[in-house]
């Protein structure tokens, strides 16, 4: 077959299997925690607001991208973007076939023809990304083309402006590829994919901004926050670590079995990449199911590169999926086995109505918005309240901005749950200092803390200066609004003397008689052993926890950012529900415990602190409007 040929039959074959498996990619704003910040991506680039410089998140300044809503041209560019990858990710994958089309025989290219079809109805953009760094790496290391190491960087550096994970993933295809390149083939050419990467980093961020000042704290901050995820957002239900280790056993199996060079190659680029992928879906273990998505993928390519068919292949391969499926089904993260299926639709005629009623799909979804906004839209004498003034929301939902046509006068750190680190904190706090503080902050009393966690411990520093400088103005079972006021709230921080405390034991609050203008928190220096943080940055953190004694008998637990700890934890007053106190309840003792799996250091001190108020903070009924 004459190139030409060739040529056109991928062509052909990529036109009409992404014509098949073609989907819009549209979302409507929604109510909840996710949604907010996915709605917040959007609105950000919008407005020409800088990640990085005005605020920190782990999506990046193209983060809409992977969920598109109807805010100016955003669809459309989303959908340039994402098709451009699909016709890439279908075209790549073909040439690759005919590049690793010896001794294949009909059946197999069938069957791969098929993998790829189902492959395209399943994946989204951030798994797509996954797959087209394979593919170009492959094709780099088959034919040896400069212009698969160009694409390969152009690649890496959208995936860094995407999401920070999704580039730290590509990171690591390429950075094992390079590796591959020095230690055995002697070259160290495909090193020069980072700096290529990096000037279009900085090209295309220049596009967008017109200066580079967001640029280098934006890749500063996958440090704290891939710190914090692996520990006050980790999720620790027991496991069935046999079928993991089953797992790893049938891929090393296969690995020995095989005698073929490309597949050793595989093994190689693709390893540390699924280490990281494996980390950042073990930590909370709600996305657990995603794990399936890298042995689709290793299974995929691993069909190209084989040339004849092998029963015993075969039968590890099928061997890993089950043990896998039997890890997942293992935790209360079952497997969702309707996703499997429940994406395959008609393709062509999704392609008819995005292209020909796209005006009218585009309707559909803003008035979808309307309606899921509804529950969001305040009452018309809390939106007279608060008018033009600016106004943010904590602990974390946004929707109420669009809802109601509020003046958003955002934090830098935007949702209260993800700022489980001091860095974060601070950032907040100066927010709060500056004159960038908003008039107004709504608090939404039905949200509770994530994870067991007290929400009035997630951001101490940034809600000890709330309670200073705003009064609560407005109260009711729903939500909280606070108004800043000219003068400081706090009279005076009483520190007691440092004590020594261990774990499992219990200590005796102070302070029984506080005062409605009083507060009573503890700060606690923990601190971790170097067993700890190993553990920490290769796997995860398992939870720490405040037992709490109460003088009517009973007893709570709450989950601890330990990298808080020592700005304070709130003990007294005691809320039946937000920002209500029961004045007959308080705690009289407290303790602490951690996971018998981890390693903390013991003894370790812990210091009261009360603060005096000019005023009562905090009332037991409803605040109306003045």
């Amino acid at each position: 077959m004459t190139i030409k040929n060739k040529a056109g039959l991928i062509t052909l074959a990529t036109g009409l299997i992404f014509l098949a498996t073609f989907q819009y990619f549209i979302y409507p704003q929604q109510i909840g925690l996710d949604a907010s910040y996915l709605w917040a991506n959007n609105w950000f680039f919008s407005q020409g607001i800088e990640t990085g410089k005005d605020y920190y998140f782990t999506y990046g300044p193209l983060g809409f991208i992977q969920f598109p809503m109807p805010m100016g041209h955003h669809i459309l560019i989303s959908a340039v973007f994402i098709y451009l990858y699909r016709l890439c990710f279908i075209a790549s994958a073909l040439y690759l076939m005919s590049v690793f089309k010896e001794s294949k025989t009909i059946g197999q290219w069938i069957f791969n023809l098929l993998f790829l079809t189902y492959i395209c109805y399943l994946i989204d953009l951030y798994h797509l990304f996954l797959f087209l760094f394979v593919s170009v790496i492959l094709l780099h290391y088959k034919t040896h083309q400069v212009r698969w190491l160009g694409l390969l960087s152009l690649l890496l550096a959208i995936a860094l402006l995407i999401r920070l994970s999704l580039g730290v993933i590509g990171f690591l295809f390429v950075f094992s590829y390079a590796l591959y390149g020095l230690f055995l083939q002697k070259k160290g050419i495909l090193f020069w994919c980072f700096p290529i990467t990096f000037c279009c980093l900085m090209l295309i961020w220049f596009i967008l901004y017109g200066h580079l000042e967001g640029l280098m704290p934006y890749f500063q901050s996958f440090i704290p926050f891939s710190s914090g995820n692996s520990s006050i957002m980790s999720k620790n239900p027991a496991n069935n670590w046999f079928f993991l280790i089953a797992f790893l056993g049938f891929m090393l199996a296969l690995l020995l079995h095989s005698k073929n060079r490309d597949f050793y190659f595989l093994y190689w680029i693709c390893a540390l990449p699924f280490y990281a992928y494996f980390k950042h879906s073990i930590v909370r273990e709600d996305h657990i199911v995603a794990l399936m998505y890298p042995l689709v993928l290793f299974t995929f390519y691993l069909f190209i590169l084989i040339k004849t068919i092998d029963w015993r292949q075969v039968a590890l391969v099928c061997l890993s999926f089950y043990a896998l499926l039997s890890f997942i089904n293992a935790t209360p993260y079952a497997f969702p086995y309707y996703h499997l299926y429940n994406n395959i639709h008609n393709g062509f005629h999704s392609f008819y109505r995005f292209i020909f009623h796209y005006a009218e799909l585009e309707q559909q979804i803003k008035q979808q918005s309307e309606h899921n906004l509804v529950p969001a839209i305040l009452t018309p004498e809390l939106r007279q309240k608060i008018g033009n003034d600016t106004i943010d929301f904590y602990p974390w939902e946004l929707a109420f901005i669009e809802a109601n046509q509020f003046n958003w006068r955002f934090r830098p750190v935007l949702q209260m749950y993800i700022s489980y680190l001091p860095i974060f904190d601070q950032l907040n706090l100066a927010h709060f200092k500056s004159k960038k503080a908003p008039h107004y902050v709504l608090w939404d009393n039905l949200k509770i803390g994530l994870d067991d966690r007290d929400l009035l411990n997630d951001e101490p520093l940034t809600f000890g200066f709330i309670l200073n400088q705003y009064q609560i103005v407005f109260q009711n079972r729903k939500y909280t609004l606070f108004e800043r006021v000219k003068t400081p709230q706090l009279l005076a921080t009483h520190y007691d003397k440092k004590q020594k405390v261990d774990w499992q034991e219990w200590i005796k609050v102070p302070y029984p008689a506080l005062k409605p203008e009083q507060i009573l928190s503890a700060q606690v220096f923990i601190e971790r052993t170097g067993l700890q943080k190993l553990k920490k940055t290769v796997y995860k953190e398992a939870e720490v926890y405040l037992h709490c004694q109460y003088n009517t008998g009973e007893f709570k637990r709450v989950r601890l950012v330990v990298d808080h700890l020592a700005n304070g934890i709130w003990i007294n007053p005691v809320f039946d529900t937000l920002f209500r106190p029961n004045p007959n309840k308080k705690v009289v003792k407290i303790g602490f415990s951690f996971a018998k799996d981890d390693f903390f250091k013991a003894p370790f001190e812990l210091q009261w602190v009360r603060r005096d108020y000019k005023r009562t903070l905090f009332s037991s009924h409803d605040i109306p409007i003045k």
